[in-house]
C-alpha cells in the first residue's frame, strides 16, 4: 500500500516489495499469484480499512449508549465523522479503486463482498436505533445504510468542485437529510 501511495501501481516490484519485507519473491508469489494478485490485494486491503474503521468505532460508543437520544448522536456523529474533510483523500482512494473494478473482476468480487459486509454492520446498528425508538420504525435499515454509504461516498463530487460549492453546507445537508431520513418522529398531542 505505501508503494502504490507513493509511486502508483507502476512502482509495485514484487522484488522490492520481497527484499522491503523480508521474504523471498517466491513467497510472494505463491500466496498472490502475480503482480496483479499482490496490487489487487492491497487494493482490497486499504478499501476495508478504510470502510470497517467507522464501523468500529460506532461499536464501540454504542455500547456505552443509555439513552434513545445516546444511539442518535452517535449515528449523527459516525456520519459527521464519514463525512469530514479530513476523509477525502479516503473517499478518493476508494474511487480509484472503484474505478480499477471493471477490468479486475476478482477485485470487483472482493470489493462487493467487503461493501455489502460494511453495509450490513451498519444497517445492525441501525436496528438498535430502531429498537430503542429513536429511528422510523418502518426503516428499512439495509436500504437505508446502503443509502448513506452512497450519499457520503458521494460527497467525493463535490470535494472536486469545493472552489464552487460550500462543503460545510454541503456536508451539513447531507447531515440534516440523513437526520430528517432516520429520525422517528413524535406525533403532536
Amino acid at each position: 500500500m505505501a508503494v502504490i501511495d507513493a509511486q502508483g501501481e507502476s512502482g509495485v516490484r514484487i522484488s522490492m516489495i520481497a527484499h522491503e519485507v523480508g521474504v523471498s519473491a517466491t513467497s510472494i508469489y505463491h500466496f498472490y499469484g502475480d503482480r496483479e494478485g499482490l496490487i489487487e490485494a492491497a487494493l482490497a486491503e486499504r478499501y476495508l480499512r478504510n470502510i470497517t474503521e467507522v464501523n468500529d468505532y460506532i461499536a464501540i460508543r454504542l455500547a456505552s449508549c443509555a439513552t434513545s437520544e445516546d444511539v442518535r448522536a452517535v449515528i449523527l456523529d459516525a456520519i459527521q465523522l464519514v463525512a469530514a474533510p479530513t476523509r477525502t483523500r479516503i473517499r478518493f482512494n476508494r474511487a480509484a479503486v472503484l474505478g480499477s473494478l471493471p477490468t479486475r473482476p476478482r477485485l470487483a468480487a472482493s470489493i462487493a463482498a467487503m461493501q455489502l459486509r460494511q453495509v450490513e454492520e451498519f444497517a445492525r446498528i441501525l436496528e438498535i436505533g430502531k429498537q430503542r425508538g429513536v429511528l422510523r420504525p418502518d426503516l428499512d435499515t439495509l436500504v437505508a445504510s446502503s443509502w448513506i454509504a452512497c450519499v457520503t461516498f458521494g460527497q467525493i463530487l463535490q470535494e472536486i468542485i469545493a472552489d464552487h460549492v460550500d462543503p460545510e453546507a454541503f456536508r451539513s445537508l447531507t447531515i440534516r437529510a440523513i437526520d430528517e431520513m432516520l429520525l422517528a418522529r413524535v406525533a403532536p398531542a
